[in-house]
């Protein structure tokens, strides 16, 4: 986990974005594999149906040639944002990045502040107020999780991971003591969440009927009962309004929500309830 979560700056109202008729935007990518990837498709489909001219760009290809001043970059990616820090293009912002990862670029970050999920949470899974959080003890946003978490009306205990060998006893053991029915929320942690952890952990999760909730949409496909989300096409809308107004902010994506898999909760019998924010798919 890092402190840089607590830079996000989270805009409660969203202000009214731009017309993006006749602007030209360029999606730049670190490399030719990533151009055909799925979030640059979205981002350019969600741009061009705004009415903007969009083309994707490598590093390599830019640096021949950075375009006119009145034409708008996005980085897509991390390796992205560090070359266009660098460049001269005057608007400019990155999406795709985690907190603190642009470069000092304006950001649409992929990190949903953690008082707004913990608040997804409490609506989308009445009576689970018991909210278990793996991670390695002595991060400087454990402070950020005990505050969200009874800001929400939650009971949060951190169960210490010292390395990924404790994960899964541990949280194992954290859901066999007494107290009010639990869920499991993941937050970015290199210790108690990698790749010889995740299966076994949605599989301890799941022979315990407690919903296990990620922080992207790939902790869906492995098993999750829920995951926080937001969309790459909003995100690149959001982001060339910053670029437009040069305002050298992070932002979360206004465009997140909770969404949690109907069928698999019916499977487990665990109730779930739809809100705003929260999206249940079955």
């Amino acid at each position: 986990m890092s402190a840089a979560l607590a830079l996000i700056a989270l805009v409660v109202a969203a202000p009214v974005e731009p017309t993006l008729t006749g602007t030209r935007v360029h999606l730049l990518v670190e490399s030719e594999r990533e151009r055909a990837a799925a979030p640059v498709a979205e981002a350019r489909a969600t741009l061009s149906a705004a009415g903007a001219q969009v083309s994707v760009d490598t590093v390599a290809e830019a640096a021949r040639g950075w375009g006119r001043p009145d034409e708008v970059w996005l980085a897509l990616g991390k390796g992205a944002a560090h070359a266009l820090a660098a460049a001269p293009p005057r608007m400019r912002a990155a999406v795709l990045v985690r907190a603190g990862e642009a470069s000092g670029l304006p950001a649409v970050v992929v990190d949903v502040p953690l008082e707004l999920q913990l608040g997804w949470l409490a609506a989308a899974f009445p009576g689970r107020t018991r909210v278990l959080v793996p991670r390695r003890p002595g991060g400087s946003d454990d402070a950020a999780l005990v505050s969200a978490a009874r800001a929400r009306g939650l009971s949060l205990e951190l169960v210490d991971v010292h390395h990924p060998g404790e994960t899964v006893p541990a949280l194992q053991a954290a859901l066999r003591r007494p107290g009010a029915p639990a869920l499991i929320f993941l937050v970015p942690d290199a210790t108690a969440l990698t790749p010889d952890t995740l299966a076994p952990l949605a599989q301890s999760a799941l022979e315990a009927r407690a919903p296990l909730v990620g922080f992207s949409s790939y902790f869906l496909r492995i098993g999750a009962l829920a995951a926080s989300v937001s969309d790459v096409g909003p995100s690149a809308r959001q982001a060339v309004a910053l670029a437009q107004a040069g305002v050298a902010v992070e932002e979360a994506p206004r465009a997140a929500r909770l969404l949690v898999d109907g069928r698999l909760a019916e499977r487990l019998g665990v109730p779930v309830r739809e809100g705003p924010g929260v999206e249940v798919r079955r």
